[in-house]
């Protein structure tokens, strides 16, 4: 039988490993919360680079459309209204006090002008969008407020419903047609007149 002596030192050792392991346990814990933190950081960071690449992505897709619409509009001005642009600009900014516009294409013969507003992906409220920016829009050209001007709605592909409603409130609509070739697609529905051979 243990003495109370060998007891007590069996306890003392038994404690001692207990607080070596617990010692190992924390620094084991410690280290552990180390990498998890480097890797949450990591992984915060790659979800920003994401957010980055998702938002330069975005912003490029609604260039490259207007990238593609704007070589079609000199032609289209050409054979539907019978002009020859003087100036054709893409991402027209003015400023008035605090308050700014963007014009994606603005398109100018003699007293004609032509503001084309370009979408990735056409939705019905982007013809609310147009009623406002044509309220302003002379507030913000003013040198353009003796002309007669026109609003053009263009994308790829336009969706019938909103050609409809685009032609009920006088807008051009231009998208590809049968993907052919870039064209105005309610022309005659506005104007009551076949479109140009």
């Amino acid at each position: 039988m243990a003495t109370v002596r060998e007891r007590v030192d069996r306890l003392e050792m038994l404690f001692e490993r207990f607080v070596e392991e617990m010692r190992m346990f924390k620094e084991e814990m410690r280290m552990f919360k180390e990498e998890m933190r480097a890797h949450r950081d990591k992984v915060d960071e790659q979800i920003r680079e994401m957010h980055r690449q998702w938002g330069n992505l975005a912003r490029k897709m609604g260039t490259i459309v207007e990238d593609i619409i704007a070589p079609a509009a000199r032609p289209l001005l050409r054979r539907y209204f019978q002009c020859e642009p003087e100036t054709v600009a893409q991402r027209v900014r003015r400023r008035r006090g605090d308050r700014e516009i963007e014009i994606d294409l603005l398109a100018v013969c003699d007293q004609r002008v032509f503001v084309f507003e370009v979408r990735s992906t056409p939705r019905p409220r982007d013809l609310d969008d147009i009623r406002e920016r044509q309220a302003l829009f002379t507030e913000f050209f003013p040198e353009y407020a003796a002309c007669e001007i026109f609003w053009i709605y263009g994308s790829i592909v336009v969706p019938e419903n909103i050609v409809r409603a685009a032609t009920r409130r006088g807008i051009f609509v231009m998208a590809y047609r049968e993907w052919e070739y870039v064209d105005i697609l309610n022309f005659t529905d506005i104007t009551g007149q076949p479109p140009p051979a």
